[in-house]
């Protein structure tokens, strides 16, 4: 039987992945200057996981998200495969 804390890894890792899935499309988006179809809940995890940071005004990828976009963009022929 699972614990709440193993509950809340499962959550934690489930709610991570689906944003890591969906950062390609949040980084469309801000190229669009369309962040507000984000989400700020969605804005607010992504800064949370160093992947976006504010500078000034604008909301920037991080290195980090950079590498996350890399790691995705690189791991999709294995997906289709």
């Amino acid at each position: 039987m699972a614990t709440a804390a193993d509950r809340r890894l499962h959550g934690y890792s489930s709610r991570r992945e689906r944003l890591r899935a969906a950062l390609p499309g949040a980084v469309d988006q801000l190229r669009a200057r369309r962040a507000d179809l984000i989400g700020d809940g969605v804005i607010a995890d992504y800064i949370a996981l160093d992947w976006l940071r504010w500078r000034g005004s604008d909301l920037r990828l991080t290195a980090l998200g950079s590498k996350v976009c890399r790691q995705l963009a690189l791991s999709e022929p294995e997906r289709l495969g």
